[in-house]
């Protein structure tokens, strides 16, 4: 039940991950998602099998053991259950305390991850400032202080047991003083052999007792991890990415605009407005370049057309359909989305070039690499197509990363085309051997070319300019 249970988590948080608003993936800590996914997981498998000890081993034999004690005096029982509550009091706060520093020390973990993550992403710019002691000092301060929470964290922890104990042989000590002192005036009914007898009970329910309570201090601190992983789960403020209608596309009608921004604003949360009152046509077979200086809002208006954002105000038409009105699955298989960083993954170049595309076919993914002016160069590696192309395409250039990133638009062959600055990361040289391979991905294809190039934005039909 328990690796089960784990199975099923990790699913639930993965396809929730692909389904995650960009708006979030740019707010959150990828590094302390990362940590929910991961070392939150294991924290909510532990979990679930001190759960089955609380609710299983341990209630039955205290439920024979009360019935027992109150069979042999109730009000003794009673004397001793109120004592009892002591302890719960003592769990409790303990409990609250562990919760407090577990989930500050799970979010600490996420922050550590988050710093691997940037280093190596980033490590040739720390060593070409001469950085690594700065960024050294910089884990160092995290890690320290994720040790200092765990530190309180575990002598918590491992207090608890002890003091447990310790209240529970208190309760004892009182139990035999009263009811021996009460057999001993004659104020109760009760023998010496029966008192002994209730002791012996009452001892024996100790144990159990002190599970629970032990039990309780780990789900306490779990349940910090899985408040954390349900705020994940939980998250949602951006358009569904349900794909169960992906290959429904409707039929074109050839009057209308292939893309039309009418008096759409938008902002990214509480921030001045990115875009305000844009309205641009792309016509049907024609190319628009959208210039415009950094942060103008060039890549916020291809994200709005491609619905990883909703405007605040207006409305983004696709051949003559509001985007708001049709599921993102079909807007995004009528549209071909090339972006400025080229995003590989750790497959075959075959895989990175069919991502999206059921049962591709290798005649029609070779192709796709012939059009880009690619395939030349996979067919003189060793392993051709089958090569993996390593963490984030780390064993390619950048203009090889933006051919194949070209090639999986060709493969796609939607009717509308988006290239954000396809160009504009890479040398004069490698920029110029893919001209080419652009201006034929172009042909026949409605195209919204976004560029701060003025001699990319030459190759298109008309310009619109933001400001």
């Amino acid at each position: 039940m328990r690796v089960g249970i784990l199975r099923d988590l990790r699913k639930e948080l993965y396809n929730k991950i692909l389904d995650f608003p960009a708006s979030l993936l740019s707010k959150d800590n990828r590094g302390d998602l990362v940590s929910r996914t991961t070392n939150d997981v294991l924290e909510v498998e532990w979990c679930v099998n001190n759960t089955l000890d609380l609710l299983i081993e341990h209630p039955i034999p205290i439920i024979i053991y009360l019935v027992t004690l109150f069979t042999i005096s109730p009000k003794l029982t009673l004397f001793a259950l109120a004592l009892l509550v002591l302890c719960a009091l003592i769990v409790i706060v303990v409990g609250r305390s562990l919760k407090r520093l577990a989930h500050k020390g799970q979010s600490e973990r996420g922050f550590i991850l988050s710093q691997y993550e940037e280093t190596i992403g980033g490590l040739t710019v720390i060593r070409s400032f001469n950085a690594e002691k700065q960024a050294a000092e910089r884990f160092d301060e995290i890690n320290e202080e994720n040790r200092r929470t765990f530190r309180r964290l575990n002598r918590v922890l491992a207090l608890s047991s002890p003091v447990t104990r310790f209240t529970v042989s208190t309760v004892l000590a009182v139990l035999l003083w009263f009811g021996g002192n009460s057999i001993l005036t004659g104020a109760s009914r009760l023998s010496g052999a029966e008192f002994v007898y209730f002791l012996l009970i009452f001892h024996s329910i100790i144990s159990p007792v002190r599970g629970i309570a032990k039990a309780s201090y780990s789900i306490r601190k779990q349940i910090a991890s899985l408040e954390r992983i349900n705020k994940v789960l939980n998250m949602n403020d951006g358009p569904s990415s349900d794909t169960s209608d992906a290959s429904l596309l409707w039929e074109i009608e050839p009057d209308v605009p292939a893309i039309e921004f009418s008096h759409v604003s938008f902002s990214y949360e509480e921030s001045a407005l990115i875009l305000d009152d844009v309205s641009f046509v792309l016509e049907q077979g024609k190319s628009l370049a959208i210039v415009g200086s950094v942060g103008a809002g060039k890549t916020t208006a291809a994200e709005l057309t491609i619905k990883l954002f909703s405007p605040q105000n207006g409305v983004v038409k696709i051949f003559g359909r509001d985007i708001s009105e049709v599921s993102t699955a079909k807007i995004r298989r009528m549209v071909g989305y090339v972006p400025q960083d080229a995003v590989l993954f750790n497959d075959t170049i075959f895989n990175n070039i069919a991502l999206g595309v059921e049962n591709p076919l290798s005649q029609a993914v070779e192709e796709a690499a012939k059009k880009a002016g690619i395939h030349d160069f996979i067919m003189s590696l060793p392993d051709g197509y089958s090569t993996v192309v390593g963490d984030r395409g780390s064993r390619l250039s950048g203009g090889q990363k933006q051919q194949i990133a070209l090639a999986r638009a060709f493969l796609k062959n939607a009717p509308i085309l988006i290239l954000d600055e396809a160009t504009s990361s890479l040398d004069h040289e490698t920029a110029a051997s893919i001209m080419d391979a652009i201006i034929e991905l172009m042909r026949s294809r409605s195209t919204l070319l976004i560029t701060h190039d003025e001699n990319v934005a030459g190759i298109a039909d008309s310009v619109f300019k933001l400001s």
